[in-house]
């Protein structure tokens, strides 16, 4: 435990000093000044509602808007920090240091558990350096806490723990999932692992898996119910794939009110060039993304050999 105190407070310096060299230099057009206003509406008491004229707005007759884009818990976080004092966004990246810190700490003593205090510090390092984590290009975002949240659900359910430890571990799903919609993707595995059979039973644990999807469903279903009456769907203003198509240059698509836009599967079968064109230089920008993590993932590799050496 004393180590894994000294790498909490490696990172907590680590990122201090990093939220200190990035407050200064927050673009005009980070997200962070988004998250900041959708704060301070909360904080108002006007609800998870933004001033900000989005296209996608079109429609609504006057201000505040519905935010439709975002998961609410970093806003909600954002308020509970203005309510605090702390000013925003420079809050969100103090808050940002500390989850980064308990990361390294909590990755440590996991590494630790599994394997060996080495193992744990190469695992430690790891997210330390992690540039996707600390990243100055669009600092102060949500990834971290999510990050934290989603490694409190792997260590909940890689454990030997019952019924208890898979609802835990749910929470902290359905919190990552508030903070980042996309760690859904993450609940399939989740799911396995909740079911996966202890090794001296053979039996899989289906109690546990139901535990932990009852209590994640408990959590979020109640949102999305609540964006649908809100709001009259789960659906932005426009098709998010139709965004700087050629059929649909820019942001044009999120303008238009009352025309028909294809969906999915009508957009592929008309224009499937253009469709597989979009999908290629995604799937290029994505891997130059994660070039920036090459580093860390060769720490993470060599930690994965020295645990299953």
């Amino acid at each position: 435990m004393r180590i894994a105190l000294l790498w909490a407070i490696l990172a907590l310096a680590a990122a201090s000093v990093f939220a200190l060299a990035a407050i200064p230099g927050i673009a005009p057009g980070s997200d962070l000044w988004d998250y900041s206003q959708e704060a301070r509406q909360i904080a108002r008491g006007q609800g998870f509602t933004s001033l900000y004229t989005y296209p996608v707005f079109l429609g609504h007759e006057g201000s505040p808007f519905p935010v439709l884009w975002r998961m609410p818990l970093y806003a909600v976080l954002g308020a509970l920090l203005l309510k605090l004092g702390v000013p925003l966004p420079a809050g969100f990246l103090y808050l940002g240091a500390v989850a980064h810190a308990l990361l390294v700490a909590l990755t440590y003593w996991w590494g630790a558990k599994v394997h060996s205090s080495r193992a744990g510090s190469w695992a430690a390092a790891c997210a330390l350096a992690c540039p996707l984590l600390l990243d100055f290009y669009n600092p102060g975002m949500s990834q971290v806490p999510a990050a934290l949240l989603e490694l409190a659900v792997w260590i909940l359910l890689l454990g030997s723990g019952g019924i208890p430890a898979a609802g835990t571990a749910a929470v902290a799903a359905a919190g990552a999932w508030y903070l980042r919609g996309e760690s859904l993707l993450f609940l399939p595995v989740w799911l396995w692992i909740a079911a996966r059979s202890e090794p001296s039973a053979g039996a899989p644990r289906w109690t546990r898996a139901f535990a932990f999807a009852a209590v994640y469903a408990a959590l979020c279903v109640p949102w999305l119910a609540a964006i649908q009456g809100a709001r009259g769907g789960f659906a932005i203003q426009g098709n998010p794939m139709l965004l700087y198509t050629p059929q649909y240059p820019g942001y044009s698509s999120s303008r238009m009110l009352g025309a028909h836009l294809p969906g999915v599967l009508e957009y592929v079968l008309h224009y499937p060039g253009s469709f597989a064109f979009r999908y290629i230089k995604d799937i290029v920008g994505y891997a130059l993304d994660l070039s920036a993590g090459l580093g860390p993932v060769g720490l993470g590799a060599a930690f994965a050999g020295l645990a299953l050496g």
